[in-house]
């Protein structure tokens, strides 16, 4: 078969294949609930042989073009999340980037109460994310370099008496703000658990940060007696003195997890409390009162 034919079948085949891409989006948009209770829009598309770190990537260089705030990655093995947030909305539209291993990607917000947006734009604006998403090298490209201008993948040095101060005050405010908007059903029920702390979640999760401090508690999961989790010492220096709150207080201060990589056994037969020890990490979750993180390992 000459070049030429096989230069245009590849063409050919490309271009089916985001005519595809663009219709299964567009047919399979949905848009679901009452406009009066806050409705809920999801988009979504399968793009076979499209892996889940390249998918976020492309979907944080699309939202950059389109002036979104863009969380971090969360990345597993089979799944990774990605917040994006648009700011122009009033109030702000919160969309949860969903990749899948199998190749397949979502885009779902949920407005406001009350809040509306025509289906036509909104159809337009997540499928146009998710429309561009490209397999293989191309792909992979493309979201390294969005990474690259973003510095996701940049570890944070902090320690961690000072990460629990940060996070306690801003988990105060969050809750003073949500007393002062009406929204303690965040916490009765008629919200989401950690609902008003999704501000914070976007800001940290996927953030990787290598953590400094003294141990509190090094503790086995009782069920796989493999599972290591690492609790720092977070107590507070006090008073004229400076002196320090005794370890009997820690549990009273915002508190500062690790969960230790399965390759971390030795490190963690050697922990006791009172230990020093620096610990590079993922942060998975943040709310009222603790921030946790997966896949820690030695980093001094």
């Amino acid at each position: 078969m000459p070049n030429y034919r096989i230069r245009l079948l590849a063409i050919a085949l490309l271009a089916s294949t985001s005519a595809a891409h663009a219709a299964s989006c567009d047919a399979g948009f949905q848009i679901v609930g009452d406009a009066r209770d806050g409705q809920v829009y999801i988009a979504q598309v399968t793009v076979p042989g499209l892996a889940v770190d390249s998918a976020l990537g492309q979907v944080r260089a699309g939202a950059v073009r389109e002036k979104f705030v863009v969380g971090n990655d969360l990345i597993t093995p089979k799944k990774g999340t990605l917040y994006l947030v648009a700011n122009s909305a009033n109030p702000p539209l919160v969309v949860l980037t969903t990749a899948e291993a199998g190749g397949q990607v979502s885009l779902r917000t949920r407005l406001a109460p009350g809040q509306t947006m025509t289906p036509e734009n909104a159809r337009t604006a997540m499928c146009g994310l998710l429309n561009s998403l490209k397999p293989g090298k191309e792909g992979a490209a493309i979201a390294a370099a969005a990474r690259s201008a973003s510095g996701t993948d940049k570890v944070i040095d902090i320690d961690a008496v000072a990460l629990s101060v940060a996070l306690e005050k801003e988990s105060e405010a969050t809750q003073r703000s949500l007393n002062a908007s009406g929204l303690k059903g965040a916490f009765t029920g008629k919200m989401a658990p950690h609902a008003g702390y999704q501000p914070m979640q976007i800001r940290f999760l996927g953030q990787r940060l290598r953590i400094d401090g003294q141990v509190y508690t090094v503790t086995v999961d009782p069920l796989d007696r493999k599972t290591v989790e690492v609790a720092y010492l977070v107590t507070r220096k006090k008073g004229v003195l400076r002196l320090r709150e005794g370890r009997d207080s820690n549990r009273a201060n915002y508190a500062v997890e690790c969960t230790l990589a399965d390759d971390q056994s030795a490190l963690a037969g050697t922990l006791r409390p009172n230990d020093w020890v620096t610990l590079a990490g993922t942060v998975d979750d943040v709310g009222p009162s603790r921030v946790h993180l997966r896949d820690c390992r030695q980093a001094n």
